[in-house]
């Protein structure tokens, strides 16, 4: 008796564990199913998120299921990968009206505002006008040191180019003709003066003794050579028109391809050299009553001023993926600037670690070739939500910023000063549903165009050098942004 009952136990007991896993396996499903449902109503989002990438992991994968980790994680204001699960939910139904109210909520809390799911035959969720936007700034000088100015005669020629001031404005609107395809379009001006220093040697006839003799006058003469120095400021405009277009073929890739076309209207300043035949008196003769003369050559320079206009462009685009909390860019350019051709291409990465808009970062390098030299240029940008309605961004760059653009070629570095080094801060307070402000303050390290003749140690010839002093000067921009 004693043996068949511990036969029994021991049968029993190698039983169960099989029974159970069977058992768990064709239930494993309704055990996910409830063990979610439960979790979502009672807001155990952690436990939720859990669960559901288990029941993932096995191949349960279905609508409602995403929904509800969608649901955990935009509780959890974890927007960007809230939009992936109600994304995953509209694959399987894409009539589903409560996953696409969710997924542009999603999108909207986690920066990627210019995505939308529009389901056909509902109501748009875009405006042909999306928006409208207007900017302005100035420029507050910093303070020149005048190297133009020629203190020995070792140096033939200087010439020294500084900005005196700048100011900007645009206007642009963003359209939306379809829900995945919006197209922005900008007109901008920018009003420049500048100005050129001149450092040059002239040399010229002194006449430094008269000796009276019986018969006649005697007139001698010294040839110096002299410093001198001249200024000019002249006025440059440039007038704008960028092109732009935001394409999302799939959920969370942008095609972005730009248009940047520049007119610039420019006074043109140069100091050319003179030579200058003139006649003086040699001696006078005082029986007769004659002047006896002699010529020479005076060397001196002229400033001419002449109008100029010329156009640039740049051709530009972008490619990014956005991947959880992480977003990955590839951009590329070609562009014709100062009659130079020049290529760029860079790549970038944001991480958003809370899955919105409440901090994250963005590293950038590019690398840019103008044919006759190269430069490669780092950027980082931090950035986060510093009130329950305002965002402030930070940043610093750092490389040679000359015949260079940035977002998307909508702003492009054209002018003859090498921008070496730019921090600053931009803030975004919010002000209401339709309106939208952002105040912009840059300070800036760039190169002054300076340009020395002098006279060449091995030969008779002369050698120009072209270096860049450094200038320091801040920037301050307000933009206002109206969303119909």
């Amino acid at each position: 008796m004693k043996f068949r009952l511990l036969l029994f136990i021991t049968l029993s007991l190698q039983l169960i564990p099989s029974a159970y896993c069977g058992e768990n396996q064709q239930k494993s499903f309704q055990y996910y199913d409830s063990l979610t449902y439960q979790q979502y109503l009672s807001g155990n989002w952690n436990g939720l998120i859990y669960s559901g990438k288990q029941a993932i992991s096995l191949g349960y994968d279905y609508k409602y299921l995403r929904l509800r980790i969608g649901f955990a994680y935009f509780y959890k204001e974890n927007y960007r990968n809230a939009a992936e699960n109600f994304h995953k939910a509209l694959k399987f139904d894409s009539f589903d009206s409560t996953a696409a109210l969710y997924y542009n909520l999603s999108c909207k809390g986690a920066g990627r505002s210019s995505e939308t799911f529009q389901q056909k035959g509902s109501k748009k969720t875009y405006h042909l006008f999306d928006y409208m936007y207007a900017d302005a700034g100035i420029v507050l000088p910093g303070k020149v040191n005048d190297s133009a100015v020629i203190t020995d005669s070792s140096t033939y020629y200087k010439e020294l180019i500084n900005p005196i001031s700048r100011t900007y404005q645009s206007l642009g609107v963003n359209l939306r003709p379809l829900p995945n395809l919006s197209v922005f379009l900008s007109f901008s001006k920018i009003d420049l003066t500048d100005k050129k220093s001149f450092g040059y040697l002239t040399q010229d006839a002194v006449c430094d003794t008269i000796i009276e003799q019986q018969f006649e006058n005697d007139y001698y003469y010294s040839f110096p050579i002299k410093a001198n120095y001249a200024e000019q400021e002249f006025s440059n405009q440039q007038l704008s028109y960028y092109l732009g277009c935001t394409y999302f073929p799939v959920a969370g890739l942008k095609i972005s391809p730009s248009i940047h076309y520049l007119h610039i209207q420019a006074k043109k300043v140069i100091a050319e050299q003179t030579i200058t035949t003139k006649t003086d008196t040699a001696w006078y003769n005082k029986l007769d009553n004659t002047w006896h003369t002699f010529d020479y050559n005076a060397y001196g320079y002229q400033i001419n001023i002449s109008d100029t206009s010329y156009f640039d462009h740049v051709f530009s685009l972008s490619i990014a993926k956005d991947l959880g909390k992480i977003s990955l860019e590839l951009k590329g350019s070609h562009s014709r600037i100062l009659e130079k051709k020049i290529f760029q291409i860079g790549a970038s990465i944001s991480w958003y670690p809370m899955g919105n808009t409440n901090l994250y970062t963005n590293t950038a390098f590019t690398f840019l070739n103008d044919q006759t030299a190269s430069s490669t240029v780092f950027e980082q940008t931090v950035g986060g939500r510093f009130y329950k309605n305002g965002w402030v961004e930070a940043f610093a760059m750092l490389g040679e910023l000359k015949n260079y653009n940035e977002k998307n070629a909508y702003i492009v570095y054209n002018l003859v000063y090498p921008v070496s080094m730019r921090l600053g801060a931009t803030i975004y307070p919010y002000i209401g549903q339709h309106l939208e402000v952002l105040l912009m303050y840059r300070y800036q390290k760039m190169g002054l165009f300076l340009t020395t003749i002098s006279p060449a140690q091995t030969t008779t010839e002369t050698l120009t050098t072209v270096t860049n002093p450094d200038y320091n000067y801040s920037s301050v921009t307000a933009g206002v942004k109206w969303r119909f």
